[in-house]
Formats: C-alpha cells, sequence, structure tokens
C-alpha cells in the first residue's frame, strides 16, 4: 500500500491479497505476491530520486483488450490479471 501511494500518489482503500506465484517456477525459488487495489483519489507521489514511472489510465474493457490482443506483456501483471479474473 504504501509503494502504491509512493509511486502513483493513490490512496488504498481496499487492498485484496491473490496469492503468491512463481515466475520461473524450476529455475529459480523466486516467489511474487499478488495483490489487487481499490483505490481513491491520487494526491502527490514521492518517488525516488530518477525514478520514472508513467501512469496510462485506461478502463477494464480497454485493459482487458491490450491483455486479448497481446500488447500487455508484464508476467506478474498477467499473473495478477489471471487471479483477478479468475475470482469474479
Amino acid at each position: 500500500m504504501r509503494e502504491l501511494a509512493e509511486e502513483t500518489g493513490y490512496q488504498v482503500k481496499k487492498l485484496h491479497p491473490l496469492g503468491p506465484f512463481y515466475p520461473s517456477f524450476g529455475s529459480t525459488n523466486e516467489k511474487i505476491w499478488l495483490f489487487a487495489a481499490e483505490c481513491g483519489e491520487a494526491s502527490g507521489t514521492d518517488r525516488e530520486a530518477g525514478e520514472v514511472i508513467v501512469l496510462d489510465e485506461m478502463s477494464l474493457e480497454d485493459f482487458r483488450k491490450l491483455v486479448a490482443d497481446g500488447k500487455f506483456m508484464h508476467g506478474a501483471g498477467l499473473a495478477a490479471w489471471a487471479r483477478y479474473m479468475s475470482r469474479l
């Protein structure tokens, strides 16, 4: 929640744990914990010096299309999306 607020300016109203996953099962023991956040209004960010983040807000339908068209290719993001969609 702190990291989301620092980097995006959004405060978390509710955090939904989506569980862990292994991005390279069998190759490493790295485990990533996934969450979905319901956010309120944005305020200022508190990024580290040199940290560049570009936010691109869009509707769920537009994001769904990016995933379906293969244009969103972030592994942990895709795992979080799959977990989120499977719980609806």
